[in-house]
């Protein structure tokens, strides 16, 4: 359940699976709902770097990198429990007479709090500046600014360090590799 939320706006249309997991409400179009426990850490996000230079992305990545692990093992889980769970419910009758439906419902219950473990992941890096992962892929994004304009370092889990960047409206799939220089300090 999300009491208060305070929003990430989801960059991919349509949205992606990191949505469709992360909001218990699937009718909103906002990515990461970050429940009212955020908001101060949203706060804090102030102290946070604007903008991360590389060498201070690369010293992040070892807590990143757990942080971004975690969120990705949870997040394949759920979606793959979340798939069977639609697969069973097909067809059924959402009768307390099912002799399933006791099942049915600890399993749902288990999928709300692994939904609010993956927000927490959203929120540790969320407090550290950095923009969440897009999905199971483990990406994310680093706020910068290459060559005077805002950008992003992007990082996914099986890289060894931040070799790439985008622009901020290009998809995360068409991210560039990065350019000797092409930082601000």
């Amino acid at each position: 359940m999300t009491v208060g939320t305070v929003v990430v706006p989801c960059r991919s249309d349509p949205p992606c699976d990191a949505c469709s997991i992360l909001e218990a409400d699937t009718s909103r179009r906002d990515h990461g709902a970050i429940s009212s426990e955020a908001k101060k850490m949203v706060r804090k996000r102030a102290t946070a770097p604007e903008s991360f230079t590389i060498e201070r992305a690369n010293a992040t990545l070892p807590l990143v990198r757990a942080i971004v692990s975690d969120f990705v093992r949870v997040f394949r889980e759920v979606l793959e429990r979340r798939r069977r769970l639609v697969i069973l419910m097909d067809g059924r009758d959402p009768d307390r007479n099912d002799p399933y439906h006791q099942e049915l419902v600890q399993i749902q219950e288990e999928l709300d709090k692994d939904r609010e473990r993956l927000q927490q992941y959203v929120e540790e890096l969320v407090e550290l500046g950095i923009e969440p992962p897009s999905g199971p892929e483990g990406l994310i994004d680093f706020p910068t600014v290459i060559e005077g304009r805002k950008a992003y370092l992007t990082w996914r889990l099986d890289e060894p360090e931040v070799l790439y960047w985008r622009e901020l409206d290009v998809a995360p799939s068409q991210r560039q590799p990065l350019a000797a220089g092409s930082l601000q300090g």
